[in-house]
């Protein structure tokens, strides 16, 4: 699974985020956990803490990897993958 995921551009999208990244995510992987589509889980992190998160719960869920595969100045494109 590949999503990419838009850069925030300013301080709304940057609140936001967390709400992006695990919307963007659902997109891909319906099976995703209720409870990781709850925003307050990640108020105030940065990207890489986000996914974190979400490492967190594919790695030890899910048996899958997450990994930050490609970036340009307006997005970030994550991979979502089996582990071998």
């Amino acid at each position: 699974m590949v999503v990419d995921i838009g850069k925030p551009q300013n301080e709304e999208e940057f609140a936001n985020l967390y709400n992006t990244v695990s919307e963007a995510i659902q997109a891909i992987d319906e099976d995703l956990d209720e409870y990781l589509l709850e925003p307050s889980i990640g108020d105030d992190c940065e990207f890489e803490e986000i996914i974190d998160l979400f490492r967190g719960y594919y790695m030890g869920v899910r048996n899958m990897q997450v990994e930050i595969t490609g970036e340009t100045a307006d997005t970030w494109t994550l991979s979502i993958i089996p582990l071998a």
